[in-house]
């Protein structure tokens, strides 16, 4: 992880945490000195480094806050900028050697803390529960209407799942409709979704073609 403090001029390397890629990082909107860092882990191998870790001190000292497995790291994560002791975590069971390969399974989920890491719930209420429906997970929530969000999920094999959307927080979650994605295994790459900032109904989802819905999917 690098940091600037002059906008991009000079960076310096924080935070020296030996666990393979970084996959999110998020600040507090009020103090910069609060950073959160979403961890897959290594490639190929397990480690109980992967996860989620939370810095006080800009980068400088770091605490893992959110650890699943040593095969699942965390691939997204979003704050609420309302409410920034509020954050979702997508927790990705990836194993990968030369002789297999393992995109998803029961430990693949979403996490929600209220309370700024201390403490963390899986959300469950309406989402895919099979292991083979439990690839990875992109995640997003509309800035000023906080309380709806997506979640784009991909099957163990990489195949499309679906995309579904919250109303309340993440308590209980819907399907959306289908934005027509074909078959094609490659959703571990690129599983993601935007929202518009100001309108929770304008939503983006990524694959070999980018869909759009204006209606909430």
């Amino acid at each position: 992880i690098y940091k600037t403090i002059d906008a991009g001029k000079t960076w310096t390397s924080v935070g020296q945490i030996k666990t393979g890629s970084v996959a999110k990082i998020r600040i507090h909107p009020s103090n910069p000195d609060i950073v959160y860092a979403a961890f897959m882990g290594a490639l190929f191998a397990n480690d109980t480094l992967r996860g989620v870790y939370k810095s006080m001190d800009g980068g400088d000292n770091w605490e893992q806050v959110l650890f699943v497995s040593d095969s699942t790291g965390a691939i997204d994560m979003i704050m609420d900028p309302l409410h920034p002791d509020t954050l979702y975590v997508a927790m990705w069971e990836r194993i990968r050697r030369h002789n297999r390969i393992s995109y998803g399974g029961l430990t693949s989920g979403i996490y929600r803390s209220v309370d700024a890491g201390k403490s963390w719930q899986e959300l469950t209420n309406g989402l895919p529960k099979q292991r083979f429906e439990k690839g990875r997970i992109g995640l997003a929530l509309c800035a000023t209407q906080p309380n709806v969000l997506y979640a784009f999920y991909a099957k163990r094999d990489g195949n499309f799942r679906g995309i579904f959307k919250s109303n309340d927080y993440g308590e209980t979650w819907t399907t959306t409709g289908n934005p027509g994605y074909r078959n094609y295994n490659y959703f571990w790459w690129f599983g993601n979704i935007f929202v518009d900032p100001s309108d929770p109904d304008n939503v983006y989802s990524t694959g070999l073609y980018m869909k759009n819905s204006t209606d909430g999917g």
